[in-house]
């Protein structure tokens, strides 16, 4: 059975604490791909790649823009088939790394939270920085530990981290 995903929403972060909302809408979506390809697709196949489209909608969208390119060249007869074939490749046989930014904010606003609750009291940055991007013993994962190699932010957290240390009282 085909989930109906009218509003799937992500979040993308442009500049530092500007964030801006991209809604990813199955059926403006469908209309372009429609367009592009010159054919509508059956109701099954448009349920295979909607089934898609609500776990990873910007690698649906990404992917018939490149189908697309394929009809628009004559390369292609079918763009709706080989969006379903390129979609279920990526699926099988590829591992699909994204990155999303709105999960990188979200961490780094409970990295702050800790920094003000519990990370004041550390004498340390050293300390500060383990608990944060290395894992402390009985945490799995560190709240910062996908960015550790980032050395702009573990710079961001000692700064934060100064900060707020000068302003708790003793």
């Amino acid at each position: 059975m085909a989930r109906r995903v009218d509003d799937v929403d992500a979040q993308t972060v442009c500049k530092v604490g500007e964030v801006h909302e991209d809604r990813y809408v199955w059926t403006e979506h469908r209309e372009r791909a429609i367009e592009l390809f010159r054919e509508a697709p059956s109701a099954v196949l448009e349920a295979e790649i909607l089934g898609e489209f609500g776990v990873r909608p910007a690698l649906v969208v990404s992917t018939i823009e490149s189908v697309a390119r394929g009809v628009a060249a004559g390369t292609i007869r079918s763009g709706w088939a080989i969006l379903r074939s390129r979609l279920a490749s990526a699926s099988a046989g590829l591992e699909l790394v994204v990155v999303d930014p709105s999960e990188r904010e979200r961490r780094i606003k409970r990295a702050e939270g800790w920094l003000l609750a519990a990370g004041v009291h550390f004498d340390r940055e050293a300390e500060v920085l383990d608990v944060l991007f290395e894992a402390p013993g009985e945490r799995s994962e560190p709240v910062l530990g996908p960015w550790r190699s980032d050395a702009a932010l573990r710079e961001q957290m000692v700064e934060r981290w100064r900060e707020l240390r000068w302003k708790v009282p003793a």
